[in-house]
């Protein structure tokens, strides 16, 4: 089998879960809250496993910083699916007061 370096890997991961989570929001399986819920856990995760040797150190902050960055890249199907959600809960409220 061919070697393919730990940047390819984590490069052709990053856009693989990018790409699923834009599916899952788009397609209203995750709300905006839920992907941001849990692209912030993971940041944190790896901000407080930042210990130990310096190469660890980099390692955890680096991929904190990926997801932060996942995230913001996010930002417009983000967005469009909280737009979504609020007409939702207005037409719903909407309902309930009729």
């Amino acid at each position: 089998m061919r070697q393919i370096s730990a940047d390819k890997t984590g490069f052709a991961s990053l856009t693989i879960v990018e790409l699923l989570l834009q599916e899952l929001i788009l397609k209203d399986i995750l709300d905006d809250r839920d992907v941001k819920r849990l692209l912030k856990a993971a940041a944190k995760r790896h901000e407080k496993s930042a210990n130990g040797s310096p190469d660890k150190i980099e390692l955890n902050m680096e991929t904190a910083t990926l997801i932060r960055l996942l995230l913001e890249g996010l930002q417009p199907a983000l967005k469009k699916a909280k737009k979504k959600r609020k007409s939702m809960e207005k037409v719903a409220l909407n309902q309930t007061s009729a």
